[in-house]
């Protein structure tokens, strides 16, 4: 097979054409007269800095670096395959075509002439790379699950490129923007942790839950009873995954509360979502913590919410099957089956336009909370949540690390839906009670599912008071 020919961007030295006997070049006339030209200094080398290839203009320059070609030819390959460190260039070696020797010409940076601020070195010779910045290392990854001890892992799944703002997370963006320092005016829908302790010890009754299990869709049967006793109409949402165990059937449920607006207009939408499967373990796992915490906050929210109606925004409480990845490690796409599920229907549904932000619980009963400043989540979203926290005096409760967790509400993100994740994902010392036997209730606490309900009710009534 022949090699690729040279792409575009790839242009060979100019040489000099030989004359036909392929004799050298004639040397400098002696008749000609060599005098410097007026205005010039007889001692100064005004030869050009590109060193000359037998014309009188210098070669062009490249103003944008080319994109990358996907099948370099060999040539390139090698001249790319051991980048140099940067050179530092120079304050005065930008070519001019008539100097003034009482001025300094070069640009700020010490580049190449009249080009914008460059990146590398311009191209001067197809077999010699030229001197390029030394990429930055990418930081260690933590391991990806914890096997009796070790260092707070993080969940591994791979997300989507940033794609342009759409048009209509603008009008979000500047709305939140003017609500993330307003405070807090009315009183709160009630919070009632004993109740939300509750819902938690009776999810642990059921045992461990993994997707697929009796006792997961017994689960479901009873949170359908819990929202239709709050006057909600939960939907079933089921789907089959195929995961490295086979094909299991699930099933996310959700209800909505309708918001009303006062010119009959349809109301934007808040996701409100925790999982409630449990990760497949060798042993009794019963998830007080990881899965139980955050639906039971959940529960209690929709109670709290639909009693104290009504809103300017459309709730949905969407309980999510499938969090939990199958194999022992967290791979793609072995994980969030439930949340993926809900996303792909959601992007075809006319309700998408609607949805303004996604609000994804997970890990929240630990005794000693603090929730993670997440870095996937927005920013600008997260802040809002987390200075009402501060206002309530919770500011103690949310001052946890700044981690990359990768969780349900990235499947929203997909969407360009702003999502924040709150979670926090140091359960124990160091960890230590993260998908083992230990994730039980004692090592949970009402008061932090308490802690928890305010702090959303708090971050939602300054988005109602901004999207009213």
């Amino acid at each position: 097979m022949s090699p690729p020919p040279h792409p575009p961007h790839f242009q060979p030295n100019p040489r000099p054409n030989p004359s036909p006997n392929n004799s050298p070049a004639p040397g400098p006339n002696p008749n000609q007269n060599n005098s410097p030209a007026p205005g010039q200094n007889p001692n100064q080398d005004n030869s050009p800095p590109w060193g000359g290839w037998g014309g009188n203009q210098p070669p062009p320059r490249t103003q944008h670096k080319p994109k990358p070609n996907p099948r370099p030819s060999p040539i390139q390959a090698q001249a790319q395959s051991k980048p140099k460190p940067k050179p530092r260039p120079s304050q005065n070696n930008s070519p001019a075509p008539e100097p003034n020797p009482s001025q300094d010409n070069s640009p700020p940076w010490g580049g190449w002439g009249g080009d914008p601020t460059p990146t590398s070195a311009p191209d001067t010779s197809p077999t010699q790379a030229q001197p390029q910045a030394k990429p930055k290392p990418k930081p260690k990854q933590l391991p990806n699950e914890r096997a009796g001890g070790g260092t707070t892992p993080t969940r591994k799944l791979s997300f989507p490129k940033p794609k342009p703002m759409p048009h209509r997370l603008i009008p979000f963006l500047l709305a939140l923007s003017a609500c993330e320092s307003s405070p807090l005016t009315g009183p709160l829908p009630e919070f009632n942790e004993q109740r939300a302790w509750s819902h938690l010890e009776t999810q642990l009754a059921f045992g461990p839950r993994p997707s697929g299990s009796a006792a997961n869709a017994a689960l479901r049967t009873w949170l359908d009873g819990e929202l239709r006793a709050l006057d909600l109409d939960p939907i079933a949402e089921p789907f089959t995954a195929t995961t490295p165990a086979g094909a299991i059937e699930m099933a996310n449920i959700y209800a909505d509360l309708q918001g009303q607006r006062p010119n009959g207009e349809s109301a934007p939408v808040v996701i409100l979502a925790a999982h409630f499967d449990t990760k497949r373990l060798p042993f009794e796992f019963l998830g007080a913590n990881d899965g139980a915490s955050g639906v039971a906050v959940l529960l209690e929210l929709a109670q709290g919410l639909s009693q104290s109606g009504p809103h300017p925004l459309t709730y949905r409480f969407l309980f999510l099957d499938g969090e939990e990845a199958l194999r022992e490690y967290w791979l793609d796409p072995d994980n969030t089956y439930g949340s993926r599920e809900h996303a792909r229907l959601l992007r075809a549904s006319p309700l998408l336009p609607l949805v303004r932000a996604a609000i994804v619980l997970d890990m929240v009963g630990d005794k000693k909370l603090r929730l993670f400043r997440e870095q996937i989540s927005d920013p600008r979203l997260l802040e809002t949540f987390f200075d009402a926290a501060r206002d309530l005096g919770l500011g103690a409760h949310v001052n946890g690390p700044s981690q990359e967790i990768y969780d349900d509400h990235q499947s929203f993100m997909a969407l360009n839906i702003p999502s924040i994740d709150l979670i926090d994902f140091n359960y124990g010392p160091s960890n230590a009670f993260w998908h083992t036997a230990d994730d039980t209730a004692e090592n949970c606490s009402p008061r932090s599912l308490g802690i928890t309900g305010r702090i959303v009710l708090a971050g939602l009534a300054r988005l109602e008071e901004r999207w009213r």
